[in-house]
């Protein structure tokens, strides 16, 4: 928690903090199987932080599978040890000015893409309750930020994947050429960024400058590249925190030096209304036009038709 920013007396109240997940709960069976959502965290992050947008898909009818990328997480717990974050090196290049063509970025994106597939190749092998009721023919891929970026990654490589969510992900290596499925893109406007606070504290603002401006080129280059449908939600307000549940934690993270000017529980509300609609369309046949789901003042609303 401390290298998130918290407090250390927080661990203590977090753990009388309720879910809505049960374990071993009985998947329903009905006529049709469930689709399939694979969920992929941000880098240092772990998918406990993000139980707000895959609870939301369970219980809407996806069956969902978050990946806990070791060494890439804050931390990953097997029976007898806890291997913490070793990816300084990528948090390093990912600010770097070479980022849209460094070498340690690609061998990131190619470990995590490939554990997508490990995954999905495991799951359609296993013989459970749950995978004998699940549609490997409707599958979509889901991250926020490097998890983003490896969403858009797999889909270019696999054209078997049916759509992908990349919630304030830029993008790198080949999915810059393009994709051909639908795609979501989910983003924060930045406008919230505390450059004075960032030298204050150390930091080097020129440098956050420079990777939000390829933010947003990177997305502006695979949108205009891609064969696929690409939508882009922008949430006025939002941090790149917002995607998660930590801003729901504590208010400290009200303060810091990239502040959500948006309630964390209205841009998760938000976050998981496009994402639902979006999937609903794309792997259920639902006629959901995530166009005309724009109640929110909150929110701009790109589309590229292709």
């Amino acid at each position: 928690l401390r290298s998130w920013g918290y407090p250390d007396f927080l661990g203590s109240y977090l753990k009388n903090v309720k879910a809505n997940s049960y374990m071993d709960a009985q998947i329903m069976k009905t006529a049709e199987k469930w689709p399939l959502v694979i969920f992929s965290h941000g880098m240092g992050s772990i998918p406990e932080a993000y139980m707000s947008i895959v609870e939301n898909l369970a219980g809407n009818g996806f069956v969902v599978v978050c990946i806990n990328y070791t060494d890439y997480s804050m931390f990953s717990k097997f029976d007898n040890s806890m291997i913490p974050f070793k990816a300084d090196d990528v948090d390093t290049a990912m600010g770097g000015k070479d980022k849209g063509d460094s070498t340690v970025i690609k061998d990131a994106l190619a470990v995590w893409s490939t554990d997508v597939r490990f995954v999905i190749n495991r799951l359609r092998s296993m013989n459970s309750e749950v995978t004998n009721e699940t549609d490997f023919n409707n599958i979509a891929l889901v991250g926020h930020s490097f998890g983003g970026s490896t969403a858009a990654d797999v889909l270019y490589n696999d054209a078997d994947i049916k759509a992908g969510v990349d919630l304030d992900g830029a993008i790198y290596g080949n999915a810059l050429e393009g994709i051909s499925q639908p795609f979501l893109f989910i983003i924060s406007d930045r406008v919230g960024t505390n450059y004075e606070a960032i030298e204050k504290a150390g930091g080097d603002a020129e440098r956050v400058r420079d990777i939000i401006r390829h933010f947003f080129n990177s997305i502006d280059t695979m949108s205009n590249n891609s064969k696929g449908d690409i939508y882009k939600i922008t949430i006025k307000g939002a941090s790149h925190s917002s995607f998660t549940d930590t801003l729901m934690y504590s208010p400290f993270k009200y303060f810091d030096a990239y502040p959500a000017q948006i309630n964390p529980q209205k841009a998760l509300a938000i976050t998981n209304s496009y994402i639902l609609g979006f999937l609903n369309a794309q792997l259920k046949s639902l006629k959901t036009d995530i166009g005309t789901m724009n109640n929110y003042d909150e929110v701009v609303f790109e589309y590229m038709r292709h």
